[in-house]
């Protein structure tokens, strides 16, 4: 061959090593491009099979909310099976003349079993419904940075903190910062799996929340209400903010014998529009003291009062949020 000459073999994928076609795989962003990618020919499938828990581990370890998702992914599967064997039972008591024989789909659904707990046992259905949850969520938070953040006035920086928050600007980037997109993402996931509660475990559940998370949970359900997240029915999310409003007063009456304060409490017109405050970068520090300090007026504290510093839960970031 004349060296002269361009190289005019084609690169094809399936020239690389095995272990560039294993970090491949890894690398991957998604469940679904994984699954995907396994079905293209016989070569990729036999990697995936071979090597499918280290495959799955490494995307798993990528995924910060995988416990989360995986108690979604259970109730949902819950959710399916319900519902199919109430239907089964339904056809049951019908007289004997009107019973037709069960549909095969419906009876596969009252049996289905519940994704397993190792993560590595997850089948191909179950990594594909935990990303398609995921890009629901990611829906929920590109909502937020589309048409809240453009409008977002930035003020009450801490002075110590006006170079650590937003890099110094007096405005909001158009993202959501890493911190502000964990509290979101994190909450998401919590409001979705409320909506497979019962309205007496909804209200259970809310007591048990930690006031930080409860606070953000209590002002992201409005803003899921007026995007139809999970789903459209607005309903779904009415037990979910009673029980909310059920848990945010006892905090607060119990701990500063006090209602909600002005700045929490919610519009009850379901027409008005929502806006986000708890959840932002900025506001960190002021929802500390209105955690951790008896409330006094807008945006006043008790400052000669005790600090429950016990009810304040760090997270990642803190250091670089609070003054």
């Amino acid at each position: 061959m004349d060296i002269s000459e361009p190289n005019t073999l084609p690169l094809h994928l399936l020239t690389l090593p095995f272990e560039l076609l294993l970090v491949i795989f890894t690398a991957l962003p998604s469940f679904l491009d994984t699954v995907s990618l396994r079905c293209t020919c016989r070569t990729l499938d036999l990697i995936w099979r071979t090597h499918r828990t280290t495959i799955v581990n490494s995307l798993i370890a990528k995924f910060d909310f995988y416990s989360d998702a995986h108690e979604l992914l259970l109730a949902q599967r819950r959710s399916i099976r319900n519902v199919a064997e109430s239907r089964l039972c339904a056809q049951s008591l019908l007289p004997q003349s009107t019973t037709t024989k069960p549909k095969p789909r419906l009876v596969a659904r009252a049996k289905r079993p519940d994704p397993p707990l190792n993560q590595a046992d997850l089948s191909d259905r179950d990594l594909g419904d935990l990303n398609r949850n995921a890009h629901r969520v990611e829906r929920f938070i590109h909502d937020i940075e589309q048409k809240l953040v453009p409008e977002l006035r930035v003020d009450g920086i801490p002075e110590s903190r006006k170079t650590t928050i937003y890099a110094g600007s007096m405005t909001h980037p158009p993202l959501l910062t890493a911190t502000e997109r964990f509290r979101v993402t994190r909450a998401a996931y919590q409001l979705w799996l409320l909506t497979f509660k019962s309205k007496e475990s909804i209200r259970a559940t809310a007591l048990l929340i930690r006031p930080r998370e409860l606070l953000y949970l209590s002002e992201l359900m409005h803003w899921a209400r007026v995007t139809d997240f999970p789903g459209y029915d607005t309903w779904e999310m009415f037990d979910i903010t009673r029980g909310m409003d059920h848990a945010m007063w006892m905090f607060f009456n119990s701990i500063y014998g006090c209602q909600n304060p002005a700045v929490v409490q919610k519009v009850r017109n379901l027409e008005d529009p929502v806006r986000l405050l708890v959840i932002w970068d900025y506001w960190q520090d002021n929802l500390r003291n209105l955690i951790c300090r008896r409330t006094i007026g807008d945006l006043e504290w008790d400052m000669k009062g005790k600090v429950r510093g016990d009810l304040w839960d760090y997270q990642g970031g803190d250091e670089l949020l609070l003054g």
